[in-house]
């Protein structure tokens, strides 16, 4: 498997709840937000991810393959 470099602009979505995980990522500059959609729409921030954090890892190496939050950029990533 090989690296590849992706790049976000702000507000960009990264992958959303529910996807299937194929892919772990790395930030090597910005920032992403780690949010859940709730059922009334509201979203509810789990985290705010910065340079060198991992990201999307729990979808690849669980049995359940599905992304369990959606990630947004909130910078330039």
């Amino acid at each position: 498997m090989a690296a590849v470099i992706k790049k976000y602009s702000v507000n960009q979505e990264v992958f959303r709840q529910g996807m299937r995980g194929e892919w772990a990522g790395v930030i090597r500059e910005g920032s992403v937000e780690v949010y859940i959609e709730q059922k009334s729409g509201d979203r509810l921030v789990l985290a705010t991810l910065t340079k060198g954090e991992v990201f999307g890892e729990l979808a690849i190496l669980s049995s359940d393959d599905r992304r369990s939050a959606s990630i947004r950029a909130v910078e330039y990533t």
